[in-house]
């Protein structure tokens, strides 16, 4: 509009003259005719006349396009997410569609796209030969309350009907109250000497009537304070489920608008791409030890990773791409912008400080203008597809039916609400507030509960969640089944963040052993996932399948000669692949029976490494000691033990396997105490100083070999030895 003022203003300027056609039928005006007097240039009524015209020829030329154009609604389009590029805690998405589009301009809306939607990272995919031309792209937060019209009239529905109830049974009450009333006004015995006008049989009937009547009275009060108190239970519980209906919650998502230009009409493939937040994955393996393929082991190694997704967006069916990227560091060398220096006007000065355009009063005037002068990288990428407009927030209008059921909701809770607490102040009978208040307790208790476990969910504090989740279900179950049916939602919703919170407190645990994948490789390593993969926007770690390839090992034992000897597996593996493969915990497996998890290096390709697979179950390994009082101690103050420990290894493994033994032999830390007659068998290939020895051994097939540590222990009878430790180590 503001253009079709300006182009007016241009045509039907000073000094401006546009020719004038004469239509069919249409007098030709004359000179003669114009009150105006004879001038030079142009005449008075001929420029009303060309004003006119011109007016006309506007609003024809530019009006209604720029009309049509500017009111033409968004064309929402459904669209589906193809493919995932996974980073360290975000992630890239890529939406595609196909749709059907006329010639000329139009305005489409990919539309419901998760709040954490990265606003810089969103653009339109193009075809290189695509007859269509973007004019503009912009994202747009809609703001959207929830509305759950058919629960909230069946709400609504039953809190009229438990008001009615109250309102029946306290009417039948105050009536019944006031006809014992009335009977409890009749004076039956005469007073004074008067005659009783009635015979006494005739007296004592009547009074029997009206005691009895006031017992059968009594009787039907008792029962309907009952009643009444029934259905204040019932009132109380219809209020509580009402004012959850009243409370809608508010949802943020986002929303891409762009306009296109289509030189033909025709069906156009889009795919919108965009980032979002709080996404990432995390490597993993499985390692199998295969031993009985043949005489020479080998490993049979999976690669996997732990995908997780708190986005606000699930991907259903979509390809995966992962790397160690960071989505939000710009690729190309920053832009320089415009540097200049400017004076601040000191307290009191009359001065004033001069910039390079206009006048600023404050330090402040120069900040905001600096940064209007510094456009951001969003808006400089997106300057060659057409102006960008700053992202804006919007407030999705309500439907009209459920903006009329919220209405027609509050005022219901609210004069209900109202009538309730009157019903109490004017029944206050305790047999009327017996089951109603233990329902109120327990609604006050329901609310709380609730409102707990909901904060504790969007805080990600999964024990309380949990906690509060289970209290909520406590409160239900204490519910008749008639009103446990009114929470069928509150209960659904306690279950899942109850098992939610399970599987993200078994996930937390997980990742405080994974290592996170952009902080092990500089710059941009990625690999594809075989399979599509569907992921649930939860935040639960989820196991994805990359690879799996048998490699050729050679496999190494240590073993430690203490109490609780066993032989640790390292194998030596030949890595000929030419994908790197990153550090993270590897689950070892010796055939189908788990063996541990360790800890898989960084790899890279055509390497060969060590992996520790932990203890292996078939190398057999006992422990026998002896120790026994020899002939030197037997006579005199000093007492002299020999001890003996016999380690027995046995392989029952199908291959020969290589090892080293490491053995301790005790050092005296006392000088009271002396150690002689030191004996290994075998020799050790090297003994240490501090007592360590060092064997090495080789097993056959089904093979057994021992190792015997002896030496002799003497000392004062009145010195009691301690073992400060025990065994081998390296």
């Amino acid at each position: 509009m503001r253009d079709r003022k300006i182009r007016q203003r241009h045509l039907a300027g000073p000094g401006n003259t546009i020719p004038l056609q004469r239509l069919p039928g249409s007098p030709i005006p004359s000179a003669d005719d114009s009150p105006w007097p004879a001038t030079a240039g142009p005449e008075p009524n001929a420029n009303r006349w060309t004003l006119a015209l011109a007016l006309i020829l506007a609003l024809f030329a530019s009006g209604p396009a720029d009309l049509a154009a500017e009111d033409k609604p968004d064309k929402a389009i459904p669209s589906s997410i193809t493919r995932v590029h996974l980073f360290d805690g975000q992630a890239l998405l890529l939406r595609t569609t196909a749709v059907d589009l006329p010639a000329g301009r139009i305005r489409l809306a990919f539309e419901d796209l998760p709040e954490k939607l990265l606003d810089e990272t969103a653009r339109l995919r193009l075809k290189g030969n695509s007859d269509l031309r973007l004019l503009d792209l912009r994202v747009e937060t809609v703001v959207e309350k929830e509305f759950r019209t058919d629960e909230a009239r069946d709400a609504e529905k039953e809190l009229k009907a438990a008001e009615q109830e109250l309102r029946e049974a306290t009417a039948l009450y105050l009536a019944q109250v006031e006809q014992r009333k009335a009977l409890s006004g009749i004076e039956l015995k005469p007073s004074g000497d008067d005659r009783p006008i009635i015979s006494i049989d005739r007296w004592k009937h009547i009074f029997g009537f009206v005691d009895n009547s006031l017992t059968d009275i009594n009787a039907r009060i008792n029962e309907l304070l009952g009643r009444i108190d029934s259905a204040r239970r019932r009132l109380e519980i219809a209020l509580t489920v009402a004012d959850r209906y009243r409370s809608q919650k508010e949802t943020k998502r986002k929303t891409v608008i762009v306009d296109l230009e289509a030189s033909r009409a025709g069906n156009y493939e889009l795919a919108l791409e965009y980032g979002v937040e709080d996404a990432g994955w995390y490597p993993h393996y499985r390692l199998t030890l295969e031993e009985s393929r043949s005489s020479t082991p080998s490993v049979k190694l999976a690669t996997a990773v732990y995908v997780y997704n708190e986005s606000g967006e699930s991907w259903g069916n979509a390809k995966l791409t992962l790397s160690t990227a960071d989505l939000t560091n710009p690729s190309r060398l920053p832009e320089l912008q415009r540097w200049t220096i400017a004076s601040v006007i000191r307290p009191g000065s009359d001065r004033m400080a001069r910039k390079d355009e206009g006048y600023a009063e404050t330090e402040a005037d120069y900040a905001v203008n600096d940064v209007a002068e510094a456009p951001s990288s969003m808006h400089r990428s997106r300057e060659s597809n057409g102006p960008a407009a700053e992202p804006v927030q919007t407030k999705k209008a309500a439907p009209r039916k459920a903006l009329e059921q919220q209405q027609r909701m509050e005022q219901s809770v609210n004069e209900i609400r109202g009538y309730y607490e009157k019903n109490l102040a004017d029944v206050k009978e305790e047999l009327a507030d017996q089951k109603a208040r233990e329902a109120r307790d327990l609604m006050d208790d329901f609310r709380e509960s609730v409102n707990e476990q909901e904060n504790y969910y969007y805080k990600r504090d999964f024990n309380n969640a949990r906690k509060h989740a289970s209290r909520t279900l406590d409160i239900i179950r204490r519910l008749t089944p008639a009103e446990k049916g009114q929470f069928q939602r509150e209960i659904q919703q306690a279950q899942k963040i109850q098992s939610w919170s399970y599987e993200m407190e078994q996930s937390r645990k997980l990742k405080q052993n994974l290592t996170a994948p952009g902080k092990q490789v500089p710059g941009d390593f990625s690999m594809d996932a075989p399979l599509s993969v569907t992921v649930a926007s939860d935040g639960v770690l989820r196991s994805v399948f990359i690879s799996e390839k048998r490699y050729d090992a050679s496999l190494s034992y240590e073993v430690s000669l203490n109490r609780n000897p066993g032989a640790y597996l390292t194998a030596r593996i030949e890595y000929n692949d030419r994908q790197s493969l990153l550090a993270g915990p590897v689950d070892i497996y010796y055939g189908e029976d788990y063996g541990g998890t360790s800890r898989h290096p960084m790899v890279a390709p055509s390497e060969k490494y060590d992996l520790n697979l932990g203890k292996d179950p078939d190398i057999e390994i006992d422990r026998e000691d002896r120790h026994y009082e020899t002939s030197e101690g037997l006579f005199g103050t000093q007492r002299a033990v020999r001890y003996e420990q016999e380690f027995t290894i046995k392989n029952r493994r199908s291959y020969g396997v290589n090892m080293v033994l490491y053995g301790a032999v005790p050092q005296s830390a006392d000088d009271r105490i002396s150690i002689k007659n030191v004996k290994l068998q075998p020799a050790p290939e090297k003994q240490e100083d501090n007592g360590i020895a060092r064997f090495r051994m080789n097993l056959k097939p089904g093979a057994s070999e021992k190792v015997i540590i002896q030496y002799q222990l003497i000392h004062d009878r009145d010195v009691i030895p301690v073992m400060a430790n025990e065994g081998g180590s390296r």
